[in-house]
């Protein structure tokens, strides 16, 4: 009987205990709708944008380079950088090596045919002296040549053997930076060296003197002569760059006077539809992706990159009205110029 007893009281005691374990859980334990809305609070707020994977810090218009590929003004490019002449016959283009009739086949040895500075210090300084002395001085050290007569091969090496990289015609400038010994040609062995680091005989170009001003303006300004079809680049008074350009032919003249550069896009598209000229005109054209437009008077004239005419169009009346220049020449001009330039337009 006692033992009964003692049974019942143990089983008591032990539910007891584990009653008051179960109720104080319970009392700790939030119910689950108390939870919910921390949750939805949380989740109802997205990341803020500037710190969202993959969001770059900056806009992507920011990013986009505003300077332009183009020498800068002190740094001229190349003045010419075309193809062979299309006139020429298949055999003539796929010769890489071929020569100009200012160059001759007969070289000297080998000895003399290396590349070496020329030992005679005047030979060197002849791009100062003489009549180089008149020519046009580039605002970084260079002169400016033209060629003589006919075309001329600007080559990778001072050989008549080296790779032709361009041929130039008659009357096109292009910028030299110094004098070295090579290979000979038409009864020289003295090379020209250009901007690119290329070379050209001595035997194929002379010096480019401008022609006298008859009114000059302040300042970096530009003048279009149209009977020669030379766009020269003037500091004050002084002459610093000289370029080829195609300009507006009869019917379409390019306007002369003093004029202002008042709009320029680095790129363009140029649409005659907005010259007057009705689409499906023999005359209209819409030309995308125009580089280096410079706007210097209503009605859509202005100078500009051509990517498109052949080399020989270059030095003759082709163009719509506008100034056409090489695409390099149109770089450096866009550096040199700015709103407010002055062009000057004369024949």
């Amino acid at each position: 009987m006692r033992s009964i007893v003692a049974s019942v009281l143990v089983f008591l005691v032990v539910t007891i205990v584990l009653l008051h374990r179960t109720s104080a859980h319970d009392a700790a334990t939030p119910p689950s709708s108390a939870i919910a809305p921390a949750t939805a609070t949380a989740s109802a707020s997205p990341p803020q944008a500037s710190m969202m994977i993959g969001q770059p810090a900056t806009p992507p218009s920011a990013l986009q380079p505003t300077a332009s590929v183009a020498p800068v003004a002190t740094r001229p490019a190349p003045t010419a950088t075309p193809q062979a002449n299309p006139e020429a016959s298949p055999a003539d283009d796929n010769e890489s090596s071929a020569t100009t009739s200012h160059e001759t086949e007969t070289e000297e040895s080998a000895s003399t045919s290396r590349t070496q500075l020329a030992a005679d210090p005047s030979e060197v300084d002849s791009l100062r002296s003489g009549g180089w002395a008149d020519a046009i001085q580039t605002l970084d050290g260079g002169v400016m040549a033209m060629v003589m007569s006919g075309s001329a091969n600007v080559r990778s090496a001072p050989t008549v053997n080296a790779p032709v990289v361009a041929e130039l015609h008659t009357g096109w400038p292009i910028a030299l930076y110094g004098v070295e010994v090579g290979g000979s040609a038409a009864g020289t062995d003295l090379w020209y060296r250009t901007w690119s680091g290329n070379y050209i005989s001595a035997a194929t170009v002379g010096p480019f003197v401008a022609p006298h001003a008859s009114e000059t303006f302040a300042g970096h300004w530009v003048e279009v002569n149209l009977t020669t079809n030379y766009v020269i680049a003037w500091v004050d008074d002084t002459p610093v760059y000289a370029a080829t350009s195609i300009t507006g032919k009869p019917g379409f003249e390019t306007p002369t006077g003093t004029f202002s550069i008042f709009r320029r896009n680095e790129i363009d598209t140029l649409d005659s539809a907005t010259t007057g000229i009705a689409e499906g005109d023999a005359e209209s054209y819409r030309l995308e992706n125009v580089p280096w437009v410079q706007y210097f008077a209503d009605g859509g004239f202005a100078l500009h990159a051509n990517y498109w005419s052949d080399p020989w169009e270059y030095g003759y009346a082709r163009s719509h009205g506008c100034v056409n220049l090489m695409v390099d020449d149109a770089a450096w001009f866009w550096q040199f110029l700015s709103i407010g330039s002055t062009v000057s337009i004369h024949e």
